[in-house]
């Protein structure tokens, strides 16, 4: 097993065996040299996020210098430290880290930490009794434990309840070896008999002991030890196993009044209590509760560690059984108290409290919030919600209802559950302005997100005038968020203008709500059309001194609409900048939602620079990543894939993209699902569904015209639709279409929307006049900042001329058109340019996918980081996936490259424009 990578789980029903066979293989892992990772779930503890990982990691970690966890939570791991309490590892994912995916991936790279420096082997012992968080991890490890050199055995007890029984189930579905234990034979009781008695008593013991215990080992030692010196068979028949369970009561109850209430007190407190703890809610001082652990260690009823804990599940069983249902409440809330007063961990606190029924106890509340901040900084919302849904049932008191209500709406929102948006409605209502403004800013997001930006700014602009008073700061905390959300909501672009945050004395841009207010004209200007001069001006305001992507949220609708302004002006490689920055900030802290959107962003904008090899890796990663709730993301995130894959002429796997993700019929009915149906448009018109391709591209325009999109510096939904609309032989309103762009591309004054629109005017009209649009378009293109688009127009240019029979003319844009393409990996239009070279009576060089065309989108990213130095761990860590992806996507790329390693990269890959 050491080394192997294994999932291993032990099933049986409970006393036989599983904890034996678990210190057995951790005595053999030891003695080989491995390190070795124990933990074993309680009952009592299925509320402590991530316990069971902290059990197994803390006292490793804790034992390590200060050199060795600095190593160990380096890169990606270092969001696993505040999960394990570790303070000197480096910070925390900070505000508005996602406490999902990037945690677990962190987590799995401090076990896989470890495992590079010896074999890990975990061993966790009633995994049914385990925490959610930590089951998730567990899970989410296991699929990735075959590159590792780690192993998990976990031991289940069969027939026990538990509250995340599919979460163990799917961890239980990974064993890759399953061990089932059996009972003892009769045979094997008669040895166990022997060692305690005579063995002629233990012969004659044989068979009814067999019976009475069922081979179970537990219960054959409760039977040994309630037998006198010489039992007989007599004795043993009026004996089962649930008078065996009874008699540790007995036992116990004989050790004296101490005992017992020590016993009962370290049962309702929890294995590893202190003994302080336990001589409190005993009612018994320390000296009597030291004696009274002794007599029960000597009775094997606990063990003998500093901290005591019973030797078995089954003995706190029967002694929690013992003690009666009202008198545990008593002593829950009891514990409660007792441990508030001495300052324990907040969520030992609050178990307490979830095993008592809700009683008004404000103290109850304290905790259960604590914990759930506690449980939040660590990554854990699903157990952070089931801590406030206890606190809000109590209740809370009337002036705290509303906090509580908030902040179980953000863990629920963090948890992804589907009643985050009514409590955080709750929450917003009830709570006084100032306390409900994350819950406000949460909802907003997730109103937004979800498709509903209208109600997003309803909502922004309540708080906002509502906070303008009382604290200004707040309300332009706010008033951010609202010029963003503003951009995004359908209705007449005067009236979006309107509501505006209207400025005020101090100079525009100097505070966050006022560049969030600059970005948002900016779009305004770009969607209208204003003049790209206009529209630079506002994103420079923004932009200010670089502090605009630094204080906006992680998914700030301001942030997106910065980013189109600037592309929409041609400042590509400065856009490109900032996103690739914004793309590392957020991975570096862990916020998951902030890589996706960051990964869409530079989808679109690498595209546009012509690596669309690159635009296609980025937009897999957004689409992959965003969760489905967030419907304005997964379109955006599909429409730039969409674009990406269509010109590596990957048609039918966009096709099937956008019906997996129940895009290909109806569409949300707000502005940028225009941006969606531009793209199916163009997909549908290049799998030959012209008639399709119309119905969307039309719809896009009166999307586009509800949301206030004019201007062809942000859509060419005329020019596409002229396209096809000519190939379906009305040209009239396909000249149209393609003149009204035109226009209003000059009018804006950026060279490529004009540029686009005069190529689509060119192809339309034919002729010397189309070849002259053709000439103008690629002339404007000429300065290599759009390649793509320039490969195009200098196709076109070449078809028509050739067409025209003007063959040697053709030949030099369509080899220049050609070799563009080829750099940018725009296979479609690659084929076209070389098709129509041969038609000019050239022999270029046959097109074959090789060197780096060969490549997927997914190889080419990690081939050109590995190019730029990082580490296989490094690249593995950045875009979360495992070492073994790297590894496979390397070893393919050197294959297809045909070079021997990672030396000739930078060589290889250093004149293809997606390097660039």
């Amino acid at each position: 097993m050491l080394g192997a990578g294994r999932v291993v789980i032990v099933e049986a029903p409970a006393g036989l065996g599983k904890t034996a066979l678990l210190e057995s293989t951790r005595a053999v892992a030891v003695e080989h040299g491995a390190t070795v990772l124990h933990a074993r779930a309680a009952e009592l503890e299925q509320a402590f996020a991530f316990g069971v990982v902290r059990q197994m990691l803390e006292p490793t970690v804790r034992r390590m210098d200060a050199a060795e966890r600095e190593d160990l939570f380096s890169g990606a791991a270092r969001l696993g430290a505040p999960v394990l309490g570790v303070d000197d590892a480096g910070p925390p994912g900070g505000q508005g880290a996602d406490p999902g995916f990037p945690t677990l991936h962190a987590l799995y790279w401090v076990i896989a930490g470890l495992a590079e420096r010896n074999p890990v082997v975990a061993l966790i012992d009633d995994i049914h009794w385990a925490d959610e968080a930590s089951l998730r991890f567990l899970a989410f490890l296991a699929q990735r434990l075959a590159e590792t050199r780690a192993s998990i055995v976990l031991a289940r007890r069969t027939g026990e309840p538990s509250a995340h029984a599919d979460l163990v189930d799917r961890l239980a579905a990974t064993a890759s070896d399953a061990i089932e234990l059996s009972p003892l034979s009769a045979d094997a009781v008669e040895q166990i008999l022997a060692v305690s008695f005579d063995v002629s008593i233990a012969r004659s013991l044989r068979q009814t002991a067999w019976q009475t215990v069922g081979g179970n080992p537990f219960y054959l030692r409760q039977l040994i030890h309630g037998l006198g010196s010489e039992p007989s068979p007599h004795e043993v028949a009026r004996v089962s196993p649930r008078a065996l369970t009874q008699d540790l009561a007995i036992r116990i109850a004989r050790l004296g009044r101490s005992a017992t209430a020590t016993a009962r007190a370290i049962t309702i407190l929890g294995d590893g209590c202190s003994l302080a703890e336990a001589a409190a809610l005993a009612g018994i001082d320390g000296t009597s509760a030291a004696a009274a652990v002794d007599a029960l260690v000597e009775a094997d009823i606990v063990t003998g560690d500093v901290r005591p804990a019973f030797v078995h599940p089954i003995v706190r069983t029967a002694i929690h059984l013992d003690i009666g249902q009202q008198a545990r409440a008593v002593q829950h809330r009891a514990a409660a108290r007792i441990l508030l007063d001495r300052h324990a961990a907040p969520e030992r606190i609050a178990a307490q409290f979830l095993q008592v029924e809700p009683d008004g106890d404000p103290a109850a509340v304290a905790a259960l919030r604590a914990a759930a901040h506690e449980a939040l900084s660590r990554g854990a919302p699903e157990t952070a919600d089931a801590y406030l849904t206890r606190a809000l049932a109590e209740p809370p008191p009337e002036d705290e209802l509303g906090a509580v209500t908030a902040e179980l709406g953000i863990a629920q929102a963090l948890a992804w559950r589907e009643t985050a948006i009514s409590h955080l409605s709750d929450g917003v209502a009830r709570a006084a302005p100032v306390t409900g403004v994350a819950a406000r800013r949460m909802l907003a997001g997730f109103l937004g997100a979800s498709g509903a930006p209208q109600a997003s700014v309803a909502l922004l602009a309540e708080g906002s005038a509502a906070l303008a008073d009382e604290a200004p700061d707040l309300a332009e905390v706010l008033a951010a968020d609202l010029a963003g959300s503003i951009t995004f909501a359908d209705g007449p672009a005067e009236d979006r203008r309107a509501n505006l945050p209207p400025p005020t004395h101090l100079p525009p841009g100097d505070t966050p709500a006022r560049r969030a207010r600059l970005a948002a004209q900016a779009f305004e200007a770009a969607k209208v059309g204003t003049t790209v001069d206009a529209t630079r001006a506002l994103a420079e305001g923004a932009l200010a001194d670089g502090r605009f992507f630094e204080e906006q949220p992680p998914l700030a609708f301001a942030t997106v609409a910065l980013f189109l302004a600037l592309a929409a002006c041609g400042e590509i490689t400065r856009a490109e900048e900032h996103a690739n920055a914004l793309l590392v900030r957020h991975r570096d802290r862990g916020i998951m939602g902030g890589v996706a959107f960051s990964s869409c962003i530079l989808s679109h904008l690498r595209l546009r620079r012509g690596a669309v090899v690159d635009a296609e890796a980025h937009g897999r990663f957004a689409t992959e990543t965003t969760p489905a709730p967030m419907r304005l993301s997964v379109m955006a995130n599909h429409a730039f894939l969409v674009d990406a894959l269509l010109e590596r002429g990957s048609f039918d796997e966009a096709t099937a993209g956008l019906r997996e993700a129940g895009l290909d019929g109806e569409l949300t009915d707000v502005g940028v699902a225009g941006m969606l149906l531009e793209r199916r448009g163009r997909l549908r018109a290049a799998t030959g569904d012209l008639e399709g391709a119309r119905r969307d591209l039309l719809a896009a325009g009166a999307r586009h015209e509800r949301w206030g999109l004019v201007s062809p510096a942000l859509s060419s939904w005329r020019t596409e639709a002229a396209l096809v609309l000519a190939t379906l032989g009305d040209e009239d309103d396909a000249l149209t279409l393609a003149g009204d762009d035109l226009e209003r591309a000059r009018a804006f004054g950026a060279p490529r929307p004009v540029a686009v629109a005069l190529r689509a005017r060119g192809l339309i009209r034919g002729g010397q006049s189309g070849i002259d649009d053709l000439r103008e378009a690629a002339e404007l293109l000429g300065d290599g900042a759009e390649p793509l688009d320039r490969a195009r127009a200098l196709i076109d240019l070449g078809a028509s001329l050739r067409r025209a029979n003007r063959r040697a003319d053709a030949r030099p844009h369509l080899r220049e058109g050609l070799d563009l393409a080829h750099r940018c990996g725009a296979r479609p239009l690659a084929a076209r340019a070389h098709d129509e070279l041969r038609a000019t009576g050239a022999r270029p060089r046959r097109l074959v996918v090789s060197g780096v065309d060969a490549l997927t989108a997914s190889e080419a990213r990690v081939a050109r980081m590995a190019a730029s130095g990082l580490t296989n761990k490094a690249i593995a860590q950045a875009l979360y996936v495992s070492l073994k992806t790297v590894e496979l996507h390397l070893s393919s790329t050197y294959r297809k490259l045909g070079i021997d390693g990672r030396e000739a990269l930078p060589q290889t890959l250093g004149s293809s424009v997606q390097g660039s």
